[in-house]
């Protein structure tokens, strides 16, 4: 990895909001982005890929909830694709994904 490259779960927001480039391309509906993103965390974390996958933001939101709150429905079929989400996480106000 260069010195400007980015990892798939890397913070990219305000210090400690916790927001990665896999939640933003959740926000944003970006599916083609969002798989790229992900392939990406598991080829280069396999061990650490069902903790990227369910990192949450300073709200607590996880990349599903993101897909939940902004109906990024593109966004969600390829996080199911890949596998690795916990749909028993709960945000910051005690509320699931599904």
């Amino acid at each position: 990895m260069n010195k400007n490259d980015i990892d798939s779960h890397e913070e990219i927001s305000v210090k400690g909001h916790h927001w990665t480039c896999i939640h933003y391309a959740c926000h944003f509906n970006v599916d083609n982005i969002l798989d790229f993103l992900v392939k990406r965390a598991f080829d280069r974390n396999l061990d650490q890929f069902t903790q990227i996958m369910n990192t949450q933001t300073k709200e607590g939101w996880s990349p599903l909830m993101i897909c939940g709150i902004y109906r990024a429905t593109e966004c969600l079929e390829v996080l199911f694709k890949y596998g690795g989400i916990k749909t028993d996480l709960l945000d910051g106000n005690g509320k699931m994904a599904i």
